[in-house]
């Protein structure tokens, strides 16, 4: 598991600026590199509303962070839950799967920075 900063502005779909992303590449390129099966944990904007969650959806980043990278980044929208395990055991060596924005778990005053025992379990 890497929780990483991938905290970044986006306009309209597309990211504007890469370095923070750029400031995790060496650390997912070595957990690759070695064999390992790397899920990625990060937070995107605020999210207290639901009509929060579509501007602050991640997956631009982990295409992003795909492209970078030169392979796959498996995207799931999901933070928590039976597809999250299924995809997370389904990943093989060198493989890395990015999670939805885990600020999607501060809705309702749920605040993923409390650091959930049930996403650390992941």
């Amino acid at each position: 598991l890497l929780r990483t900063v991938c905290n970044v502005p986006i306009s309209n779909g597309v990211i504007q600026s890469e370095k923070r992303i750029d400031a995790s590449l060496k650390t997912i390129k070595k957990i690759i590199s070695e064999g390992g099966k790397l899920v990625v944990f990060s937070h995107l904007g605020r999210i207290s509303k639901e009509e929060d969650k579509v501007k602050n959806n991640i997956e631009p980043v982990a295409r992003k962070l795909a492209e970078k990278l030169g392979q796959e980044v498996k995207f799931i929208s999901q933070t928590r839950g039976p597809k999250l395990e299924k995809a997370i055991n389904s990943l093989r060596a060198g493989e890395v799967l990015m999670l939805q924005n885990t600020r999607y778990e501060d809705l309702n005053n749920k605040a993923e920075s409390k650091n959930s025992e049930e996403l650390g379990s992941y």
